[in-house]
């Protein structure tokens, strides 16, 4: 990454050792304790071709990854240059938490790739590979969404190659849904840890367990990590409880949280108006109570960023709004979304 000379100094590793230069990325395993679950980044006290280059170096279990980001100064808004700012001075102060570098390394790979040209499935597919955590429970949380967000897409008319997933603002978009997809709830208990990697694979292994695979294919899938609670008696009445729960039907509704995540990045619910929002919920997903003011106190609790974050003041109209329709033939509700003109609502 790169930042404008009158950044350099600002930014710089002060009162830091200088970190080694990696070259390109590697996996590789080491023999290690299942508990280690590791990420440091730094940043090198001068631009490199321009680009100001971020060393990573994370340990999940018994992997090892170290990989460079850079990132192009020039081509950041101003508003990506404060959010860097504000990163640095952190980890300067030793002030940032795992989960917090691990949030923050993965924004420095979005604006990277972005910048390289990358496509949103290709750019969180690379980064799940970078930081290791393709087989966790939020890469299934992700593809879920994911897959069901398509059809959404082509029946409101919505071209999934849109711009919007290009532009500067998405970045931010990106990272505050994932930081709200990673505290999703989806059903599994919620054991004490610090670790958010390691909570998400006891997600999935709780998932696994509750809806899939029996008790010894769940274990062998995930031995570290069963190793390593084997002890822990909340973790094991909770197993004990999942395992009684496998003959019970769940009729347990999503919650609205649920649908906005849902919805939000993958079927573009950040582009349109809480009204509209609450449109669709209610009319194509049949939710009951759910009106834009409902909708707006949601987002607002889940930390989402939309359209009107990146606006200037007085501008008050999404990007998008929705038009509903009954098809003749078929007589089902249909939807799409349609491109407005900017400026105020009246």
């Amino acid at each position: 990454m790169r930042l404008a000379p009158n950044h350099c100094n600002e930014m710089s590793n002060k009162g830091n050792s200088s970190p080694a230069q990696v070259s390109g990325w590697q996996a590789s395993a080491q023999s290690v304790g299942a508990d280690q679950n590791r990420i440091s980044f730094d940043w090198l006290p001068e631009l490199k071709d321009g680009y100001i280059i971020f060393p990573v170096r994370l340990q999940r279990g018994n992997r090892e990854n170290a990989f460079d980001i850079g990132i192009d100064p020039k081509r950041l808004k101003h508003s990506d240059h404060q959010l860097l700012q504000a990163i640095l001075t952190r980890r300067q102060n030793e002030l940032s938490k795992a989960e917090e570098v691990y949030s923050n390394v993965n924004w420095l790979l979005e604006v990277a790739l972005s910048q390289q040209g990358l496509g949103k499935e290709e750019r969180a597919d690379t980064i799940d590979a970078l930081l290791l955590r393709s087989s966790v429970s939020y890469s299934y949380k992700k593809r879920y969404f994911r897959e069901r967000g398509k059809k959404f897409l082509a029946q409101a008319g919505i071209d999934t190659k849109d711009e919007s997933t290009t532009n500067s603002a998405y970045n931010e978009v990106y990272c505050s849904w994932q930081t709200a997809l990673r505290r999703l709830n989806v059903g599994t208990p919620r054991l004490k840890t610090d670790d958010g990697q390691e909570q998400e694979e006891l997600e999935l292994f709780f998932l696994g367990l509750r809806h899939h695979d029996s008790f010894v294919d769940s274990c062998n899938q995930h031995k570290a990590l069963v190793d390593k609670w084997t002890a822990n008696q909340d973790f094991l009445d909770a197993v004990a409880d999942t395992i009684k729960k496998r003959l019970i039907p769940d009729q347990t509704e999503c919650s609205l949280e649920y649908h906005i995540i849902r919805c939000w990045l993958h079927e573009d619910f950040w582009l349109i108006s809480h009204e509209d929002r609450a449109l669709i919920l209610s009319r194509v997903y049949e939710l009951t109570n759910v009106t834009g003011d409902t909708v707006r106190k949601a987002v607002k609790k889940l930390g989402l960023k939309g359209w009107n974050d990146f606006l200037p003041r007085g501008n008050s109209r999404a990007p998008y709004r929705v038009e509903l329709t009954n098809d003749a033939e078929t007589k089902q509700l249909v939807y799409q979304f349609v491109l407005q003109s900017s400026g105020q609502n009246g």
